[in-house]
């Protein structure tokens, strides 16, 4: 058993946002380890620097001597990163993280691929520092999958892991712009923002996909309680939307199905569309009739 106790801790709340963990007096950060069920623990934390600060850990669900801690920048300028141990926390050592990375947030491990997920950036960034990775081959090499300056986490689904979700926090750099839910259900090619209905979108707690069923997710919202997230409608439409503005600009992954569905319901003269799955409407309240109709 593993758990860890953070040197800085993310606070939306407070006025400078990252801050020490704790009272000054306590000294006990790191990772704990027990091997009789809790009865008791130890430090399980060599070889990653003493004034680091370990927000997260993961296992890797298919070896459990296999580990990842990110390490997220503390509140006094320390840089974070992401570690790895091989031999159940008795030494680790710090994988290469993406380029500018100051921040490592949270790491997750699908126990079905065993892909690794990261979720990268700080609340003051100017963009460069943040995003959403994944590694195929257990930390040595990323691709960025989502991309905003200030990513808390980031997780796949074990039901089906072409279902993402990432949860982003206020970027005070950038005003506080799209921060939120969002999910992917199509491998990271579309993303759709989630949180209508939070009152505090940009202080979600936590994000999470349900261990048992694709179309649910579950948030804890700061001051407001917990949420069950339904997506179902995306996992059931015919076609993927893009975005829509109240100019009636719709983009689609694929027009085909967009324009049987005109010609079906005698619309074809209501809009102009284009191979690149570019659709005009003069009027939007058609384009949301066409959607009730479907």
């Amino acid at each position: 058993m593993y758990f860890c106790v953070p040197y800085s801790e993310y606070e939306p709340w407070a006025s400078n946002r990252t801050n020490r963990n704790g009272p000054p007096t306590f000294s006990g950060y790191g990772i704990y380890k027990s091997v009789n069920g809790g009865a008791t623990w130890s430090f399980a934390h060599s070889g990653i620097p003493s004034n680091a600060s370990i927000y997260r850990l993961a296992m890797d669900p298919s070896n459990s001597q296999i580990l990842y801690a990110a390490l997220n920048e503390t509140h006094d300028g320390v840089v974070g990163g992401l570690y790895k141990t091989n031999n159940g926390g008795s030494t680790w050592t710090a994988l290469n993280v993406p380029g500018g990375i100051r921040s490592v947030n949270d790491v997750v491990v699908n126990k079905n691929t065993g892909n690794v997920y990261i979720a990268c950036g700080n609340n003051n960034s100017d963009g460069s520092q943040g995003g959403g990775f994944v590694s195929l081959n257990g930390g040595e090499a990323w691709t960025k999958i989502f991309d905003m300056p200030f990513v808390k986490e980031l997780e796949a689904s074990s039901v089906n892991p072409n279902i993402m979700i990432a949860n982003v926090g206020h970027d005070r750099q950038i005003g506080g712009i799209n921060a939120g839910c969002y999910v992917t259900i199509d491998d990271g090619e579309n993303w759709h923002k989630i949180n209508k209905q939070f009152g505090q979108p940009d202080r979600v707690r936590k994000l999470r996909t349900d261990p048992h069923d694709e179309s649910t997710l579950w948030a804890a919202i700061f001051g407001t309680g917990f949420a069950k997230l339904d997506i179902s409608p995306l996992l059931e439409d015919d076609f993927l939307l893009g975005d829509v503005n109240l100019d009636g600009l719709v983009t689609f992954s694929d027009i085909s199905p967009f324009i049987s569905l005109l010609i079906s319901g005698g619309y074809q003269d209501e809009a102009d569309c284009d191979q690149d799955g570019i659709v005009s409407f003069a009027d939007i309240e058609t384009f949301i009739e066409i959607l009730i109709a479907a």
